[in-house]
């Protein structure tokens, strides 16, 4: 158990030893892009799940289907002030967008970086990051999309593999519906490159029920 817990320590070592310029690049590039954004909060006083005063946060949430919006709000104990608000949504963004990068095994640090700095000046991004009150939890959402994508094609283990990968869509779903997109996007990419890498190589494509689970679920969107 404890040769298992080291290896994996050592794994997500390399994992950010690797990825660390690159999120340092998308940190910098994004304080720099939405600076005025931020210093000047240009963003909606009250969003518009929310209703006009903080108590009546939580009502709407839920039956929208949005109920882990206020856990994540009691997590970071309701503080919105800019910019630690759209910083940390940043980072979100930054982290599950480098675990795209190690999904489509880009490894070059400028392709990394020129890819990167695309997300982050998308209109995705910037719409988010002026739902002051709640960018952190569909920044949220979004990672847990695609780390759902990435523990189905990751772990060796079907079943737990499947599992995680549910239990980490249903949690993005959780936060925003809309980033559903995202997983099915990310599976479908893969999935077709997946299968032109094979028929470059003159190989038959594994028939593996994650495979085949990811493309039903992404179809069906």
């Amino acid at each position: 158990m404890a040769n298992i817990k080291s290896i994996g320590i050592a794994d997500g070592m390399r994992f950010v030893n690797k990825y660390r310029s690159v999120a340092l690049f998308g940190i910098a590039f994004s304080a720099v892009l939405y600076f005025m954004m931020m210093s000047l909060q240009l963003t909606n006083t009250f969003d518009g799940l929310w209703q006009q005063n903080y108590h009546h946060a939580g009502i709407v949430e839920l039956t929208s289907g949005r109920w882990l919006l206020p856990f994540i709000d009691k997590l970071d104990m309701g503080l919105h002030a800019e910019p630690i608000a759209s910083l940390a949504a940043l980072f979100l963004f930054i982290v599950g967008f480098i675990f795209i990068l190690e999904l489509f095994g880009i490894r070059s640090k400028l392709i990394g970086c020129l890819c990167l700095a695309l997300f982050v000046s998308s209109a995705a991004v910037s719409n988010t990051l002026s739902y002051r009150f709640t960018s952190l939890g569909y920044s949220f959402a979004y990672l847990s999309a695609v780390l759902s994508v990435y523990t189905a094609l990751r772990i060796k283990r079907r079943l737990i593999a499947v599992l995680t990968s549910g239990i980490l869509l249903g949690l993005s779903m959780a936060c925003y519906q809309a980033y559903l997109s995202v997983f099915c996007i990310v599976a479908v990419i893969y999935i077709y490159i997946y299968i032109y890498i094979a028929a470059l190589r003159n190989t038959k494509p594994r028939r593996s029920a994650r495979y085949r689970i990811l493309f039903f679920v992404s179809s069906a969107r």
